[in-house]
């Protein structure tokens, strides 16, 4: 990195940085932006799994409900734990309920050589209002990248995850002057698959989504 500058970790949801108290981007996306698919998926498996222990009452199903939550956030942190040590691994000694989204993972590798820059970097931009974590930066065929990983079922791109490239990539340059050329999200499936696309959010998608999130905390004040 161009200069070392020492950031706090997250603590509930914010960093503390030069006596300002910024939102982390996952918090800011977290309140703001709907989940149309997420609330989908909680009302189905709610559902299913009512109807698969009828013996159970609501409080019960709601218990099972959390736990699935928790598998799906456990998976999350093991592919970026993976992705973290790449490409020193051995598939074969990977959790076994994760071998497809590691095999999706090994498969971008291969096929995209990256040359690693920097890995999970704390970063922060004071002059929009926020700080994040930035999985990855590496460079792909001589030009920069920041990449995202992200893990699910089927694979699926979800939208906001151009807002946190682009909040990466802008804290990216204030924090360690990082210039990053493009922003992408790795997807990985359970089956295998990967898909890596390029996302083109723009620093004025960001502005507009932090100017959100303060409106809600100024009238939730």
């Amino acid at each position: 990195m161009s200069q070392q500058v020492k950031i706090p970790k997250k603590r509930n949801g914010y960093y503390y940085i030069e006596n300002l108290e910024l939102p982390s981007i996952t918090k800011v996306i977290g309140e703001v932006i709907a989940k149309p698919a997420l609330i989908y998926w909680i009302k189905r498996e709610a559902i299913r799994l009512a109807l698969k222990h009828p013996e159970l009452n609501e409080k019960e199903v709601i218990t099972l409900l959390d736990l699935q939550l928790q598998q799906t956030q456990k998976r999350g942190h093991y592919v970026h734990s993976i992705a973290e040590i790449m490409p020193n691994i051995d598939i074969s000694k990977t959790k076994k309920e994760y071998l497809g989204y590691i095999t999706g993972l090994k498969g971008w590798w291969d096929k995209e050589k990256p040359n690693i820059l920097y890995r999970e970097i704390e970063a922060f931009n004071t002059k929009i209002g926020y700080g994040c974590r930035v999985d990855f930066v590496c460079d792909i065929r001589g030009e920069t990248w920041n990449i995202d990983f992200k893990s699910s079922a089927k694979g699926i791109i979800y939208k906001e995850v151009g807002l946190q490239n682009i909040a990466g990539k802008l804290a990216l340059k204030e924090t360690y002057n990082i210039e990053v050329k493009h922003m992408g999200v790795v997807a990985l499936s359970e089956t295998g698959e990967d898909t890596f696309k390029e996302t083109n959010d723009t620093e004025e998608d960001l502005i507009h989504l932090i100017g959100m999130y303060n409106w809600i905390k100024r009238k939730g004040d």
